[in-house]
């Protein structure tokens, strides 16, 4: 069986002193490929380093809301103009990690506003977006139904049956380690991630992604 891990923050630095060796094994069990997604614009660039070098990687650009207060502000626009370098590059097929998280300090309003230039940022270029969600699944559903209802109206194509949308789902008082991923609209399955997500769990002190 080959298997995709969906998503692995296997840029955070606790994986530098054997991220090499973590990755052969992973591969000579089957996970041929993985996504990791980015988390604030500092790092953008260190992950695409990281990615370009480990085959089978591929990885994507965002603002976690854990990273949400390093944002200076500024409109879609501006987060189209920072991700556009990287969006150029072929190994980076997708927006995110980005969302909505109600256990943390940073207000939701800011958190939201963030997270709809995403949104738009996403559909604009009809790529996958990776969501991270603990606590707001209604607003973040209300938000893509919006988002899908604009865009229908305004002539724009959201990626419906173009591209997969990959979803990392965090729910309760820990991290889950799983992502849901639907195709065309309709096909849709539950990977659990081969790292179990440890990529946030090391880092954030979480049990999983």
């Amino acid at each position: 069986m080959k298997l995709f891990d969906s998503h692995c923050h296997f840029d955070f630095a606790d994986f530098d002193r054997d991220r090499d060796l973590i990755w052969r094994d992973c591969r000579q069990l089957g996970v041929e490929q993985l996504l990791i997604p980015g988390v604030s614009p500092r790092l953008w660039s260190r992950v695409q380093r990281i990615a370009d070098r480990l085959p089978g990687a591929l990885w994507a650009v965002g603002v976690h809301p854990w990273w949400a207060a390093q944002w200076s502000g500024g409109g879609g626009d501006k987060l189209a103009a920072m991700a556009e370098p990287f969006l150029s590059q072929g190994g980076c097929v997708a927006i995110g990690e980005c969302g909505l998280d109600a256990a943390i300090g940073i207000p939701l309003p800011r958190q939201q506003a963030l997270f709809e230039y995403h949104m738009q940022l996403a559909f604009e270029r009809l790529l996958p977006i990776i969501v991270h969600v603990r606590d707001t699944h209604p607003l973040t559903l209300q938000l893509r139904y919006r988002w899908h209802y604009y865009l229908s109206q305004s002539g724009k194509n959201p990626p419906r049956r173009r591209r997969p949308t990959a979803e990392c789902s965090v729910t309760g008082d820990g991290c889950a380690g799983y992502a849901v991923v639907r195709i065309s609209g309709t096909a849709q399955f539950t990977a659990t991630t081969a790292s179990g997500g440890t990529g946030f769990g090391r880092a954030a002190g979480c049990p999983g992604g």
